[in-house]
């Protein structure tokens, strides 16, 4: 019997939110290995992120705005009018780079995360094909760790550094929220379909082939976890969570749909 070749479900980020749910409730011990996965992404997130943006605003910003503030005091009346102004941009300027910090910070925790987040797909992967063989082991094993660690850290050097290439697009006007938006969604849509791709490969399937026609979706998956970023505290709390059941929802569907096509 000719394989039939399975793809990715274009579903929109809530429906794989559900997908991901459903896979909590219905892989064996997926939740407790998720619990743990969940503490050490939020942890690694919670840092990156405080270092980051204290960086930006003790470095960049709080310099910046005290010297508009003594330039306009001892300018006068027009001086001061336009240090306001510009006083105020800083200030939506520091929150655009805060989002691309937290973006950033994000983006590297995934990168550090790789390797778990593939043995999340593959516990799912697994779960659906019970009994077939060349099935990857769902263990997550330092051995494991170990023979991707390189594969992970070429393709995050990668990431990070368009990562950075996004946030420098955040100090153009009008434009410039806008692309690194796109840019941002599309690397984190990245992430959220790469780890199942990553155990799909060694299964002899076309993983090329299934990567043809997801470019909107790949922002469209990103979407959320960015605008997410943008709203602060509670936004943030969310990310790493968000994530997870992003990424397990799409293993989800993917083999839910691939098992139906086989079935046919």
């Amino acid at each position: 019997m000719s394989k039939k070749q399975p793809v990715i479900p274009q579903s929109s980020p809530l429906t794989l939110l559900e997908a991901g749910r459903t896979a909590l409730r219905e892989v064996p011990k997926l939740r407790g290995f998720v619990y743990r996965g969940f503490f050490i992404n939020y942890l690694v997130f919670v840092i990156a992120a405080a270092m980051g943006m204290g960086v930006i605003y003790y470095l960049i910003i709080d310099p910046f705005s005290a010297g508009l503030a003594t330039w306009g005091a001892e300018g006068g009346f027009f001086a001061s009018l336009l240090a306001s102004i510009l006083e105020a941009l800083l200030w939506v300027a520091n929150l655009l780079l805060m989002a691309g910090t937290l973006i950033f910070s994000f983006l590297f925790s995934l990168a550090l995360m790789s390797i778990w987040y593939e043995a999340l797909a593959a516990r799912i992967v697994a779960h659906w094909r019970q009994g077939e063989e060349g099935v990857p082991d769902p263990a997550f094993s330092l051995g494991a760790l170990a023979a991707g660690v390189w594969r992970s850290l070429w393709e995050s050097v990668g990431l990070l550094i368009i990562a950075l290439f996004a946030l420098a697009l955040g100090f153009i006007p009008v434009i410039g929220p806008v692309l690194i938006f796109l840019v941002d969604a599309y690397l984190i849509g990245w992430e959220v379909r790469n780890p199942y791709m990553v155990v799909r490969e060694p299964l002899d399937d076309d993983v090329k082939g299934m990567r043809k026609g997801l470019k909107i979706w790949t922002i469209k998956a990103g979407s959320l976890p960015v605008a997410l970023a943008m709203i602060p505290f509670v936004g943030w709390i969310t990310l790493p969570a968000l994530m997870i059941y992003l990424v397990a929802g799409t293993s989800w569907l993917a083999e839910e749909k691939r098992a139906s096509q086989q079935a046919k």
